[in-house]
């Protein structure tokens, strides 16, 4: 029902234009810069944006879904 790709490059080679073809953008792995830089892109174009990661026993979860995201419980 959804076509999802899986990109392993180096996302700092990727040129802006290249995050808005998507619908939604899950970044792992990331440095903070990168993540930043990814999701300034992601808000201004209104894609939705997920980033993750995990050190060991910790790790973290975050998501800008725009300001027309609809929540339901």
């Amino acid at each position: 029902m959804v076509e999802v790709t899986a990109d392993t490059d180096d996302v700092s080679t990727k040129p802006d234009d290249y995050f808005t073809k998507f619908d939604v953008v899950c970044a792992t792995c990331c440095s903070k810069q990168q993540l930043l830089r990814i999701n300034s892109i992601c808000h201004k174009n209104k894609i939705k944006f997920f980033a993750a990661d995990v050190f060991g026993f910790y790790g973290y979860m975050f998501a800008d879904l725009g300001d027309n995201h609809e929540y339901a419980e």
